[in-house]
């Protein structure tokens, strides 16, 4: 990985981070992360958010929903 993906722009975005994971949401699932799913970003230490989303991201494109639609 040499940091240059999307998930590592977004990550070195100024973007908060219910607005990285509905990108994130956007580009795997075609659509905008519920206010439930929301929620539970809110409050992502900055220590533990590079590594949140990297799993999110795993989490998403194993998600039934990926493999079904995509």
């Amino acid at each position: 990985n040499d940091g240059n993906g999307a998930l590592a722009k977004l990550l070195k975005s100024e973007m908060d981070n219910a607005k990285v994971a509905e990108e994130l949401f956007l580009n795997f699932l075609g659509r905008k992360p519920s206010a439930k799913q929301l929620k539970l970003v809110i409050d992502i230490p900055a220590d533990q958010r590079e590594e949140f989303f990297r799993d999110m991201a795993w989490a998403l494109v194993n998600s039934k929903e990926f493999v079904f639609n995509h």
